[in-house]
């Protein structure tokens, strides 16, 4: 009888709730985890589709105040349809849900891009330090025009200008020019976790090394702070997987990532 239930969408602002039920798989709902710190929480829009018991059983957060919203679901499949259906979204947006909301997600919307993205988990005690002669530079708001020139490279990246206040993006240059980047999407003290992201190197600079030497120093600066570190990797880069490997990063699951609207 309860699987004829018809879920309720309910709009959500109790952070306690809300980590409670993303809590239940922490790698999985990192981002979101991190969405949840006070500077992130005001911009942000949560919904969940309830159960006959009032359980969460999905939820949808939508993250503006950004150069462009962000869409996460998370949650059972039936779930996250009836949030995508029944949830007022932004005209563009980019996305990031798992893999298997991918349908519920199209019914209601046609997909510009995506690409399924293997998210990839490190605990500390599972860091592997790679040694290098790379030069590592740290990279602040000074060097904003440098670092936008660079993922000029990579124009789906979700670099925004503020991040750079966390003090947790690293660079090579080679020539005088940032050359090669890494940073994070989010970072909490409060949950013990974070997610690096907008790792990109120059064209014609790859194979040198140089993001593995930046992730090396961004994942020293970060296991000061928490004991978790998530990310993102596209899994058709198997380059970029490897790397993460040797690093100490695991596999956790698959994740479909892109854009709406465009």
């Amino acid at each position: 009888m309860s699987s004829l239930f018809k879920l309720r969408v309910e709009k959500l602002r109790d952070r306690g709730r809300i980590y409670d039920f993303l809590a239940s798989d922490r790698i999985a709902n990192a981002y979101q985890i991190g969405d949840l710190d006070e500077v992130h929480f005001a911009q942000s829009t949560w919904f969940a589709a309830l159960d006959e018991q009032g359980e969460i059983e999905a939820a949808l957060l939508i993250l503006e105040g950004l150069s462009l919203p962000v869409v996460f679901s998370s949650g059972s499949q039936r779930g996250a349809q009836t949030l995508f259906r029944s949830c007022a979204l932004p005209p563009r947006f980019h996305f990031q849900i798992w893999e298997g909301h991918r349908g519920s997600l199209e019914s209601v919307h046609q997909l510009h891009s995506s690409s399924h993205m293997a998210r990839m988990a490190l605990h500390r005690s599972a860091f592997k330090p790679r040694t290098s002669p790379i030069g590592v530079v740290a990279l602040g708001h000074l060097h904003t025009a440098d670092i936008i020139e660079l993922y000029a490279h990579y124009p789906d990246n979700l670099f925004e200008p503020y991040q750079l206040g966390s003090g947790l993006y690293f660079g090579v240059r080679e020539g005088g020019r940032l050359v090669s980047i890494a940073g994070i999407h989010v970072v909490s003290a409060e949950h013990d976790l974070a997610a690096i992201g907008n790792l990109v190197t120059d064209p014609t600079c790859r194979g040198k090394g140089y993001v593995t030497a930046c992730t090396n120093r961004l994942l020293e600066a970060l296991f000061e702070r928490v004991s978790l570190v998530t990310l993102n990797a596209e899994v058709e880069n198997e380059a970029a997987v490897h790397t993460f490997e040797r690093l100490g990063f695991q596999h956790h699951l698959l994740y479909l990532e892109g854009r709406v609207g465009f």
